[in-house]
């Protein structure tokens, strides 16, 4: 059987791969992808408290968003 954690990885690795192809493409802009990521981490932070997966995946989310700023240059 497969483990929850690794299915979870694998869709949020694909869920930012679609982003970034939708934003190479030009389908989404910037701003639309950091919006993307802003509500999933909005999503996520409830759950903080209780799960320390949650947390992890947070720290990752807000480095993207971090990441996708210094590239922007804000």
């Amino acid at each position: 059987m497969i483990n929850a954690n690794a299915i979870a990885i694998a869709g949020g690795a694909v869920a930012a791969s679609l982003v970034d192809a939708l934003t190479d493409k030009g389908l989404l802009t910037e701003d639309d992808a950091a919006r993307v990521r802003a509500k999933a981490l909005q999503l996520l932070t409830p759950y903080t408290m209780t799960s320390s997966d949650a947390e992890a995946a947070c720290r990752i989310i807000t480095d993207m968003l971090v990441g996708l700023a210094k590239t922007r240059g804000k």
